[in-house]
């Protein structure tokens, strides 16, 4: 992790494990490992000094998917304390059973006492996809579960 060498230099022990869920890999050929799954756990396991970090590859890349997670972690005897999420989706575009779902989800990880923390989307206000000339607010799911 060249990221680790440069950004925390006497950083005591960076680790992590994998979890699979849907059949998730762990491929690292640079091409095939996704750059936003790599920055998320290069940042995670900086700022986790002596922390368990786990990785949780999710094989169905789509809405479903992250609800398949969010109900893996939700039967774990010891699960994470935090679980964060760098992918997200229109929301209009995620059907009203699936968003309730994964909201319910979310809510009893918070009982547990898990925090879930979900990105915004790159764009802003724009939603998932940057837009210079964002005219509209295009909200991002699962940020915008009220349990997230």
């Amino acid at each position: 992790m060249s990221f680790l060498s440069i950004y925390r230099l006497y950083l005591n022990g960076a680790f992590f494990s994998k979890v699979s869920t849907d059949g998730g890999g762990n491929d690292q050929d640079p091409d095939m490992a996704g750059i936003e799954a790599n920055l998320s756990m290069q940042y995670a396991v900086g700022l986790a000094n002596f922390l368990l970090v786990t990785f949780y590859s999710v094989g169905q890349s789509d809405f479903v998917g992250l609800i398949h997670l969010a109900e893996h972690i939700l039967r774990e005897r010891n699960p994470p304390t935090v679980l964060t999420i760098s992918y997200g989706f229109i929301e209009n575009q995620v059907p009203r059973s699936l968003a309730a779902r994964l909201c319910d989800t979310f809510m009893q990880l918070g009982a547990r006492g898990i925090s879930v923390i979900v990105a915004s989307g790159d764009g802003g206000v724009a939603g998932s996809r940057p837009n210079n000339t964002c005219i509209q607010f295009v909200p991002t799911f699962p940020a915008s579960c009220p349990f997230s």
